[in-house]
C-alpha cells in the first residue's frame, strides 16, 4: 500500500512467534523472514495437520527513496505491518519559477568585431 509520505507492507503471519520475525532494509530492498516450528507432542499421533510450519521469506524492492533508518514494524493479531517512510528529498514538491530581472540591459554596438566599446567594459567591470 502506498501513501504520499509512507509506504506500508502488511504480511499475514498467523501463529508466528514475534521473536522469530526479522525485518531488514538495505539498498532499497525490504526482506521479511520468520519461522514457525512444528508442534511435537509425545504419545500423540496426528491424523492430519492444517498448521503451516517452516520458514517464511519475502523480498520487496522499493528503490532508494525509502529512509532505512526510519523503517518500523509491528506485529499484532498475526499481521506484520511495516511502515517505510519516504525520504523527504524524494517527495514531490512545488518548484517556484523565477523571472529574469525586468531592467533593460544597455549594449553598445562597436564597428569592429571582437572589440567592446569602453563604456561596455567599464560597466561590466563595475558589476
Amino acid at each position: 500500500m502506498k501513501g504520499l509520505a509512507f509506504d506500508f507492507v502488511h504480511a499475514d503471519l498467523p501463529g508466528m512467534d514475534p521473536g522469530s520475525i526479522d525485518v531488514n532494509m538495505g539498498r532499497g530492498v525490504l526482506t521479511l523472514t520468520a519461522h514457525r516450528s512444528s508442534l511435537h507432542e509425545q504419545e500423540v499421533q496426528w491424523l492430519t495437520s492444517e498448521r503451516f510450519s517452516g520458514s517464511y521469506r519475502r523480498q520487496l524492492t522499493f528503490g532508494d527513496d525509502i529512509d532505512p533508518d526510519q523503517v518500523s514494524a509491528t506485529y499484532d493479531n498475526g499481521v506484520l505491518t511495516v511502515v517505510l517512510p519516504v525520504n523527504k528529498r524524494s517527495l514531490p514538491r512545488q518548484i517556484s519559477v523565477g523571472t529574469p530581472s525586468s531592467q533593460p540591459v544597455e549594449v553598445e554596438a562597436s564597428s569592429d568585431r571582437g572589440e567592446e566599446s569602453s563604456s561596455t567594459r567599464d560597466r561590466e567591470s563595475s558589476t
